[in-house]
């Protein structure tokens, strides 16, 4: 006799029977903002944005914990672009979507048709958007007109939202992306449905932002753009089991647009399938970026007629715009592509380009088994790329480099990618401009001298290098010591412009003994035993592009050349301080 069994059913059965159980549980215990109860319509025409955030009000006012919106099956309420705002009271609170929820008509009866956002949730902690219901943007006004995905809103954007939790929901036709992520910590996302035609433009699934600590899996994300796009800031991410396409893959950027600094680490995207998607794992990064992406990892993949199932694009150029020459590039190292099978709709299944300027190092190309949709022998292409693969891709990645190049006449010394370096003894004088070391390196007794005036003569300039240590040297060129988050301990170094500036990527610096002087000082770091001789500006931390620093310590006695009263002056510091100046910082 054959089993009746069905999952599906079994899986409908156990969600009815828990919304039953959460709805009768909150109406017993007054637990329940019903959108309904707050003037809501639900007729699909009827303006009920009013009442939703009537609801929200209330809900997020009240204390105790367990707190639900209730968006009730069996309506459509229609929505014009709204926020629920938090902080709330309650430690935890729900959106329970049963219902459907849809955008207006065309962008012409949009409220506000330029928002950037339809349906926002800011700054809730402990928020879970969970449901059968539906969510639908009818973004299609918006794709025909052709705006510019800037000028287009994103269906639901999550800002500042910690301990976020969102199940079951399915969203269609966001004009731009359907779900944005942004500063956002400890975030689960499972069981939704994000779905947008094909060529509809910019429909990312899911956009996270300077946001960590988020796991995406077992969802169905198929689209016009990406499916997971990861932007700058996503550190910690977890994606697993996702069904993705149509659309364009899982992307690593972009990243370092117009120059600006961009940070992706600790990755890992595995047991996914792409189904006749543009990419399968994808990195893009702009020229002239700054910082790195690291610690990625694409395993068990299975690709289905996929366009470029792995790529790597440092020269990612977005349409409407020219290339320009590169002098910088986001950092790309420890990459694992690793257990791909399926196939490819092109000849190239891999295409690793990287930029002549950083290289793409630690590259790893494991168990790839993709093969093309006609037949033909499948196609690999590396440029600038390090690491070591199997199959028969062995001559794709470089060998890691062991050696050093120098090059480019406005840097006095330039070494690239140069592990296990030593530099001991030398001294350069009156550089064009500043040296440039990247990456494990040591230094030591060595002397950079440049006249106090000339410009952008930097001692050493150090990027996307681990594991330096800089001791007994003098530097003499006129800047300062710029470093970010190291302790320096016993220096005094003199030059035109830093001693030495520590940029994005630099991890794990030390530096001993160095004089310095004349130059700009030291910045944003831990100071400890140093010693001044008529310095401008002893202590100095400048805000006027970053926020308030915070952990500040003071401890300290000097005074000045002309014996007058030393002059303390803090703003929007926080920590503590101890002799005469417990007055300058606020407490933590």
């Amino acid at each position: 006799m054959k089993s009746s069994y069905h999952p599906h059913i079994m899986e409908i059965i156990v969600r009815v029977v828990f919304v039953l159980t959460l709805v009768n549980f909150g109406f017993l215990n007054g637990q329940v903002y019903d959108v309904l109860k707050f003037g809501a319509k639900g007729d699909g025409t009827t303006d009920d944005s009013e009442a939703f955030v009537e609801a929200w009000k209330a809900m997020c006012s009240s204390g105790g914990s367990n707190k639900t919106l209730l968006v009730p099956s069996d309506n459509t309420f229609l929505l014009q672009p709204l926020v629920f705002q938090g902080p709330c009271n309650s430690p935890s609170v729900q959106v329970q979507l049963e219902g459907k929820i849809v955008a207006p008509l065309n962008k012409a009866v949009w409220s506000d048709f330029k928002s950037y956002e339809w349906v926002s949730f800011n700054k809730i902690i402990g928020l879970t958007v969970l449901g059968s219901g539906t969510i639908n943007g009818r973004g299609s006004s918006f794709w025909e007109a052709n705006m510019p995905a800037s000028k287009r809103p994103t269906q639901l954007h999550f800002q500042g939202c910690n301990n976020l939790e969102i199940n079951g929901i399915t969203s269609f036709d966001s004009p731009r992306n359907h779900i944005s992520l942004t500063d956002c910590r400890q975030v689960k996302i499972t069981q939704i449905k994000l779905i947008a035609p094909g060529d509809s433009p910019n429909t990312d699934g899911i956009d996270i932002s300077t946001s960590t600590d988020v796991e995406i899996y077992d969802t169905i994300v198929g689209t016009g753009d990406d499916c997971v796009a990861l932007n700058s800031g996503s550190i910690n991410i977890s994606i697993a089991r996702m069904r993705c396409g149509p659309g364009h893959g899982i992307s690593v950027g972009s990243l370092g647009k117009d120059g600006e600094e961009s940070i992706v680490e600790n990755v890992q995207v595995t047991n996914c399938t792409f189904n006749d998607t543009n990419n399968g794992a994808r990195i893009k990064t702009w020229p002239n970026g700054k910082g790195y992406a690291r610690n990625i990892v694409f395993m068990d993949i299975m690709l289905t007629e996929t366009k470029n199932p792995i790529i790597i694009d440092q020269q990612y150029i977005d349409k409407g715009r020219i290339d320009v020459e590169e002098s910088s590039a986001v950092a790309i190292s420890n990459v694992t592509f690793t257990d791909f099978h399926g196939t490819s709709r092109q000849d190239e299944i891999i295409k690793i380009d990287c930029s002549e300027v950083t290289c793409c190092k630690d590259i790893v190309l494991d168990r790839i088994n993709i093969t093309t949709v006609d037949g033909n022998k499948p196609i690999v292409e590396c440029s600038n790329a390090y690491g070591n693969s199997t199959n028969a891709y062995d001559g794709c990645l470089k060998t890691q480099m062991n050696v050093f190049k120098t090059f480019s006449i406005a840097l006095q010394l330039h070494f690239q990618g140069c592990n296990n370096l030593e530099i001991n003894g030398i001294t350069s004088f009156d550089s064009p401009e500043k040296p440039y070391l990247n990456p494990r390196l040591q230094t030591s007794e060595i002397k950079v001298i440049a006249p106090r005036d000339s410009p952008n003569t930097d001692g050493i300039d150090i990027s996307t290098s681990t594991d330096v240590e800089i001791y007994d040297i003098i530097v003499g060129t006129g800047t300062e010591l710029d470093i970010s988050p190291f302790r320096i301990t016993k220096f005094p170094v003199s030059n035109g412009d830093d001693c030495v500036a520590l940029n994005c990527g630099s991890i794990n610096i030390n530096i001993t003994r160095m004089q310095c002087g004349p130059g700009h000082g030291i910045r944003n770091i831990v100071f400890n035993d140093i010693t001044l001789t008529e310095t401008k500006n002893p202590i100095i931390i400048d805000q006027h592009y970053n926020k308030g620093h915070i952990n500040v310590e003071i401890e300290l006695i000097f005074t000045t050349v002309d014996g007058n009263k030393p002059v303390i002056e803090c703003s929007n510091a926080y920590g503590k301080s101890t002799n005469a100046y417990d007055g300058c910082l606020k407490t933590q």
